[in-house]
């Protein structure tokens, strides 16, 4: 999910802290809890650091990849707690470690429900799991903890009732989109007949998903509204060209296919070699897929320069290879 509403959770959270009787009744205490379940709601992105450390390319290699493993579950509530007990001693160590804990397993849950997924299963499996069934960023989980969270400082309602009520409501939406998306890939690939591996994904409104069906010779990405679906492209699978071959050598591009099942690559020949693209099926913005790896490369496949990250159309990405080309010109 996007920082935002990692944030709000982990205030909430130390709302929902209140059912402790230990944080209910020591007012330094609770002020701890909200210290660490604000810090456990935002720790596992500090992977965000290894973009200082080589750009987007190493940045969507290492993000949600280790800092939201199996072991970091249980290493950063450690952290956290250990630095927190410094500013409050005397505190309740294992209460603070198990609210902290909360936050950040609450973190990685609702990562993994999304498109971008998480590597959660480090270090026993470096599979991205990613459930689509929600939005990167969802109004109605974001709406409905702020809610709570002025009702809590407004003291309109105590904050162990009301935040039990928004974890409730909270778990449920998370359920129901569960069987929605599970119905709806169900439903669509016996009503509309789709042989390929099929794809469902959530946008910011519930009635509204993209799909991508990938069949032996090509991809159909297609917007489902309503449960009915208008296919909006096409690509067809093409044979690997010695310049794709070659670019795939790219570091960048490495951490890119590495990130991604929905890479799709073109090529093209030009004055001074070729340029090779992929780009994520998955992400869609009007007729454009803007995130993608770009590499040029001279005439005997050697590769002059590369680049991965986000270009929204055809004149930032013309900009970008000219800015790439000037590089290698002076």
């Amino acid at each position: 999910m996007d920082t935002g509403t990692h944030f709000v959770i982990g205030v909430s959270l130390a709302g929902l802290a209140h059912f402790d009787p230990v944080v209910q009744f020591q007012l330094l205490f609770a002020q701890a809890v909200l210290m660490g379940t604000i810090a456990g709601s935002q720790a596992p992105d500090l992977d965000g650091i290894t973009r200082f450390f080589g750009g987007t390319a190493n940045y969507i290699k290492h993000h949600r990849g280790i800092s939201h493993s199996l072991p970091f579950l249980l290493i950063w509530p450690s952290l956290i707690t250990f630095v927190i007990q410094f500013f409050y001693p005397n505190i309740p160590i294992p209460h603070l470690w198990l609210w902290t804990f909360l936050a950040v397993f609450l973190h990685v849950l609702l990562d993994i429900l999304n498109a971008y997924g998480t590597q959660v299963l480090r270090p026993f499996s470096e599979k991205w799991i990613a459930l689509n069934v929600m939005n990167i960023f969802d109004p109605f989980i974001f709406l409905t903890h702020i809610l709570g969270i002025f009702l809590w400082i407004t003291n309109i309602g105590r904050p162990v009732t009301v935040f039990i009520l928004v974890y409730l409501i909270t778990f449920t939406y998370i359920g129901w989109r569960f069987i929605t998306h599970h119905n709806l890939l169900k439903k669509i690939k016996l009503e509309k007949k789709l042989e390929g591996n099929v794809t469902l994904l959530p946008t910011i409104r519930w009635s509204v998903w993209n799909l991508i069906e990938e069949l032996p010779q090509k991809y159909r990405m297609g917007v489902l509204r309503n449960r009915n679906i208008e296919w909006v492209d096409e690509k067809i699978k093409i044979e690997e060209h010695p310049s794709i071959r070659s670019a795939k050598q790219d570091p960048k591009v490495r951490n890119f296919l590495y990130f991604t099942n929905y890479a799709y690559p073109t090529w093209k020949k030009t004055d001074y070699g070729y340029e090779v693209k992929w780009i994520d099926l998955r992400y869609r913005f009007q007729d454009h897929y803007p995130f993608l790896a770009i590499v040029l490369l001279n005439e005997s496949y050697q590769i002059i320069d590369s680049y991965v990250g986000w270009v929204y159309n055809q004149k930032q990405l013309s900009k970008k290879i000219e800015s790439l080309l000037s590089l290698h010109n002076t």
